[in-house]
């Protein structure tokens, strides 16, 4: 709670253990970061629905975002579904699992019928596309191949864009002989009679 605390810069929150609400008390404007509070409740969710505290606390950077897949969209209110699809996300000994995190660069916690997915921007749109495609019915094999063909295809993307080349001094060199010629066309107008 301290940490949570000090990390979102609110002077303090305040938990109903009956009800489960929480208050947030947050001091006078100026003396917080607006941005920080904005995704607080972000971060109440994920750890309400199982994400370590520590890697919650990944969501108040800036570069951190939160996703929540709830898996009664795919098979409904029934709990041996639900129990089911949760078996297929995890994998036997937790391999699938692990494997859709190594390779979207994300944290997964399944907690009764959501998945909460936390991390960058890409990855996270790969790891939930990964999550909804086992809870539609693909088969481990294809979901694993869709990510290593989409990682492989964003680091080929990343090093195209390393290569580019900017060429502005060619560029600089010839707009400037293009003015010097018009003003000498100019000029040349001006002394002819």
């Amino acid at each position: 709670m301290k940490a949570l605390r000090d990390a979102a810069g609110c002077q303090r929150i305040e938990v109903d253990s009956d009800s489960g609400d929480v208050e947030v008390v947050w001091g006078e404007s100026g003396t917080y970061d607006p941005i920080r509070a904005m995704k607080l409740p972000d971060v109440i969710k994920a750890i309400g629905r199982g994400m370590t505290p520590n890697s919650a606390l990944r969501l108040l950077d800036d570069n951190h975002f939160f996703e929540m897949v709830d898996l009664r969209d795919f098979v409904g209110k029934r709990s041996n579904q639900q129990r089911r699809i949760r078996a297929r996300i995890i994998g036997r000994e937790g391999k699938i699992r692990t494997r859709i995190e190594q390779l979207t660069n994300t944290e997964i916690s399944i907690y009764n019928s959501t998945v909460v997915i936390i991390g960058e921007e890409e990855g996270l749109y790969s790891a939930r596309q990964a999550i909804e495609m086992l809870a539609g019915g693909s088969e481990h094999g294809s979901v694993i191949h869709f990510l290593e063909k989409d990682r492989r295809r964003a680091r080929l993307q990343g090093r195209a864009l390393e290569m580019i080349e900017e060429k502005e001094e060619a560029y600089i060199g010839s707009s400037q002989r293009f003015e010097d010629l018009r003003s000498e066309e100019h000029t040349s107008e001006l002394q002819s009679p």
